[in-house]
């Protein structure tokens, strides 16, 4: 736990409570990401959901056929609605994942001048 601010002994009880308040309950703010940082976030969870759609469907794919049984997840989204709630199931996940990230990440600052050399 990172504390703000020492504690001093004494001090009146309202005075200690928002002290200890300031210091252990309240998180730092973060400043709202930009829309380019949540509209990355967005594309690489489409690009990831996918992805992580296709191994899945692989990989059942491969389970049917060694075990003799009849799951129906392939790659056809059109012919079957469980490949479909599977997809959007990944694809949503992972939007709502890397949007998250995004929103407690705060983002890099930028000085300017530091690749500078002073030339």
């Amino acid at each position: 736990m990172v504390f703000k601010e020492e504690i001093p002994k004494n001090t009146g009880s309202k005075d200690l409570y928002r002290q200890i308040e300031n210091a252990c309950c309240m998180s730092e703010k973060t400043s709202t990401p930009s829309i380019l940082r949540i509209a990355a976030a967005v594309f690489l969870g489409i690009i990831v959901g996918f992805i992580l759609f296709l191994v899945a469907a692989l990989f059942i794919g491969m389970f049917n056929n060694m075990m003799g049984m009849n799951i129906p997840v392939g790659m056809d989204i059109a012919e079957n609605i469980l490949s479909a709630v599977l997809l959007v199931i990944f694809v949503v996940g992972c939007i709502a994942a890397f949007c998250w990230k995004v929103w407690v990440t705060p983002s890099t600052e930028d000085s300017g001048d530091q690749g500078s050399n002073g030339e």
